[in-house]
């Protein structure tokens, strides 16, 4: 077996490097040497296989090998585990980072953007530094990905050049976010959920009761996966947002008046589930709290605009709305009652339930990337 030193200081073959991961760990359980190799050029994460082979073996007892040897093989793959960059591990975020780097159109912000010639290899070896998603994805196989995803870069027109080495290739002249802004745009995206939460609880410290709301519409769902998709909502709220409260409408449509829901005794569903309440349940605390309203998505509560201002017009208790749209776009959106009430662009973004614009700002809390949000607005 091959020792864990010779690994680390690259003495081995690749293959018996490759057969040592492959028996130690299920990360690649069909990935060939060549694609293990490109793959270990990328991350680190072919050590941690090989930490938990070498912790296993000291708890079975195993005494093969010279301890000292050990001792330093674990010493170096804790420091190279420690020294491991964050990774974005979901769609939603590397879109979003691909979205922001990679520009089709001139943002007009040359101290942050500049245009080069980018191919979809170049944009492939990007996405391969920063996330551990696509790491067996050819260009080809990329390209697919691309046009799947509203990717912002695929809109250039593409034409053919010869590279460095004479070879013909396709590239897009594209506005490529500098080298020294994507660390900071890479750690916004990776730390959306930890700054959601510390939003919450500041809310929190000033008093507000910060509540959930999820709600299924009047579709043919049978009764066991409509309770299906409420608790999952509701999981969400408890785990993602911190709620203290999680109040559910089981069976009304994104454009039904809030006040007229619920009004009817909804049945066993609502007992059954990890829920505080239904909709009238909602407005009775709202009436003597002042809340935050947390939904998923804009469509989550209401996308009847007008009554929507109403309801905010008529329980001043609404101190904050928030959008969580995590697992779709990787953002969240804080408003409060008197932006809702006194813009009513910010009000229209609650008449699209799912396909939102994705031009929504999300960089707008970077530090030390001048004027990269003046290009993100939109108007409704």
């Amino acid at each position: 077996m091959l020792h864990p030193v010779g690994f680390l200081t690259r003495c081995s073959p690749i293959k018996d490097i490759h057969l040592l991961v492959r028996h130690q760990s299920r990360l690649l359980p069909h990935k060939a040497p060549l694609g293990f190799e490109k793959w270990c050029g990328f991350n680190c994460s072919h050590l941690r296989c090989i930490h938990s082979f070498l912790n296993k073996s000291k708890a079975d007892g195993d005494t093969q090998g010279c301890p000292n040897q050990r001792r330093d093989a674990l010493r170096i793959i804790e420091e190279s585990l420690s020294e491991e960059p964050s990774r974005i591990n979901n769609n939603a975020g590397l879109v979003q980072l691909i979205n922001a780097v990679y520009l089709s159109k001139d943002p007009v912000n040359p101290e942050v953007y500049e245009t080069r010639n980018i191919s979809m290899n170049d944009v492939l070896a990007f996405v391969w530094r920063h996330s551990f998603l696509l790491q067996d994805t050819n260009s080809i196989g990329f390209g697919k990905w691309c046009g799947t995803r509203d990717i912002d870069f695929i809109k250039a027109k593409t034409r053919r050049t010869r590279d460095g080495e004479g070879a013909n290739v396709s590239v897009r002249q594209l506005f490529v976010l500098k080298d020294v802004y994507v660390g900071n745009v890479v750690s916004f995206i990776i730390n959306q959920l930890d700054a959601h939460k510390q939003t919450i609880r500041s809310l929190k410290e000033e008093g507000c009761t910060v509540v959930g709301y999820a709600r299924k519409s009047k579709t043919r769902e049978d009764d066991d996966v409509r309770f299906r998709l409420l608790e999952q909502m509701c999981s969400e709220l408890r785990y993602r947002s911190e709620v203290d409260k999680v109040f559910v409408s089981c069976k009304s449509n994104a454009s039904d008046p809030i006040v007229n829901r619920d009004v009817q005794d909804q049945g066993q569903m609502l007992n059954n589930l990890n829920a505080d309440g239904n909709t009238q349940d909602l407005l009775n605390l709202i009436a003597r709290t002042k809340v935050c309203l947390v939904m998923l998505t804009f469509g989550g509560f209401s996308t009847n605009t007008r009554d929507f201002a109403r309801f905010l017009s008529n329980n001043p208790n609404v101190r904050m709305i928030i959008v969580d749209n995590l697992p779709q776009e990787n953002s969240v959106v804080v408003l409060s009652r008197e932006e809702l009430l006194n813009n009513p662009s910010k009000l229209g973004l609650f008449k699209w339930r799912t396909n939102l614009q994705r031009r929504l700002l999300f960089f707008i809390f970077l530090k030390d990337i001048p004027k990269l949000c003046c290009w993100t607005f939109f108007d409704i």
